[in-house]
């Protein structure tokens, strides 16, 4: 079987060399690791070769394969040396000719040689965990999302990758790879928009463009029921990551046609979740629905949320035309029959009452407030003593002298190189001092009392741009 196996990678056979090209740092390991896991992923042979594996250190090999497994789209550096002890193994290598093989494997190989790479893979890198979902699947996830995203290492196959892998080819892969077929939709969800953290623009998740997919919103469509179900299950950052797709749906939908009704419910629900950030973006795409259709969906969760998680929700019902009603509906229903608040409704029960007075107020006419202003008095002459002066101008001396030698102490422990910020704050005080001057001094009153302008200070050698301190008159030595 090597021999077989090795004879194709010499020969013709495009995919057996692909593989071998893409598992080429695995030749660093010794012990014909390489080839065995080579023939692992082609024909599911020698599978004790994930138990290897994963008792090797493979931190080497993991940044020369790309760190199929991280999260961002960057990459740790890589030695060159490294690289040129795969590359006498194995001709020729980059890691860009690496990354490139992989990249037109995930394209064209048959699902079952994906789901081995994947498992393999998944043995070498450090992998992102996501709860309920096999660490294999949760590396394929991210490694074509960073391949297929044409943002590294960019290539032909990069529009193959995105097109080919949808959620529901990550579907087929997790029931390959063991996922029981009911489980394996809210399997590869859960991978999807599971996040750790939110993503930014210089920091973000390789799954955003699946998720941003309209092969996504088709495969959320079609496992509404599913998305339902697990939404509230979600970190804070994994909610807003869906509802930046489902919540887009509804706003550039209006009035939400037909099929959008569980997104909306969907949305609705997370505008009342436990994270202050999730019900904010939630209620932003709510926003566009119409007003009934906004009542008809918050309504409900007057008199069954926790009041901590109600406030906003209940605010924005009281604006919404239909919406106060509601709110006086649910008041009535939180009352026992002595008027009194219904056990265990009570701070709920103050929540709706102070939003129906707080709009009720907004709604009804207002006399104008006339409000008396005191009359402007000009500021009092400041009163100073008769020395006060000569004695500023000792300070200003002193503070100088300070200054000049504290400059000269750090230019003495620089240990070289560069421009420092604590060399350059020493200079610009230095010289912000040696500017004041005795008419600054005599000015002082003047500018205290705002009868004249403070002087501007140049806090650099350069005029033009640079930033100022202030003095308080005309220049000319103290």
């Amino acid at each position: 079987m090597l021999q077989e196996l090795m004879d194709r990678v010499r020969g013709g056979d495009e995919t057996a060399r692909g593989v071998a090209e893409a598992l080429a740092p695995l030749a660093l390991l010794g012990g014909g690791l390489h080839e065995d896991a080579t023939g692992y992923v082609l024909h599911g042979t020698t599978p004790e070769v994930l138990t290897r594996l994963a008792a090797a250190g493979t931190e080497d090999v993991d940044r020369l394969l790309g760190q199929p497994g991280r999260v961002q789209y960057w990459s740790s550096w890589i030695s060159p040396e490294l690289v040129k002890q795969v590359a006498a193994a194995h001709k020729g290598w980059t890691t860009d000719k690496g990354l490139h093989a992989r990249r037109r494997f995930y394209a064209a190989a048959p699902v079952e040689q994906v789901v081995r790479l994947s498992r393999l893979l998944a043995q070498v890198s450090d992998t992102v965990e996501i709860p309920g979902v096999p660490e294999w699947l949760s590396l394929l996830l991210h490694d074509t999302g960073h391949v297929g995203s044409g943002r590294r290492g960019s290539g032909n196959g990069d529009g193959a990758v995105r097109e080919r892998w949808t959620p529901q080819e990550y579907e087929a892969a997790a029931s390959e790879g063991g996922v029981p077929s009911g489980d394996a939709p809210r399997t590869v969800l859960v991978g999807i928009v599971h996040r750790a953290t939110r993503s930014r623009s210089w920091h973000a998740d390789a799954r955003d463009g699946i998720v941003a997919s309209a092969a996504f919103d088709e495969y959320v469509t079609r496992h509404v029921a599913v998305v339902a179900d697990l939404a509230p299950t979600l970190t804070a950052p994994g909610k807003e990551a869906l509802l930046g797709r489902i919540g887009r749906r509804l706003t550039e939908s209006g009035s939400g046609p037909a099929g959008l009704g569980d997104l909306a419910r969907i949305t609705a629900a997370l505008a009342v979740d436990p994270a202050k950030g999730v019900r904010a973006a939630a209620l932003q795409h709510l926003a566009t629905l119409p007003d009934t259709q906004q009542v008809a969906l918050l309504a409900p969760f007057l008199t069954t949320t926790p009041s901590g998680r109600l406030g906003e929700a209940a605010t924005r019902l009281a604006a919404l035309d239909g919406g106060l009603v509601a709110c006086e509906t649910a008041l009535a229903a939180l009352r026992d029959q002595t008027g009194r608040a219904a056990a265990g409704h009570g701070a709920r029960l103050k929540l709706l009452e102070q939003t129906v007075e707080r709009a009720r107020a907004l709604e009804s006419p207002q006399e104008d407030v006339v409000v008396d202003l005191p009359a402007w008095e000009p500021l009092l002459d400041p009163v100073l003593e008769d020395d006060w002066a000569e004695r500023l101008r000792a300070d200003v001396e002193q503070a100088t002298v300070e200054a000049r030698a504290n400059l000269e102490q750090i230019r003495k422990n620089r240990s070289g190189g560069g421009t420092d910020w604590l060399l350059r704050s020493a200079e610009s005080n230095l010289r912000q001092l040696e500017q004041i001057t005795t008419k600054d001094v005599e000015a002082l009153p003047r500018v205290l009392t705002a009868a004249a302008p403070a002087r501007k200070l140049k806090s650099s050698p350069s005029s033009a741009g640079s930033r100022t301190g202030v003095a308080t008159g005309s220049p000319g030595r103290a």
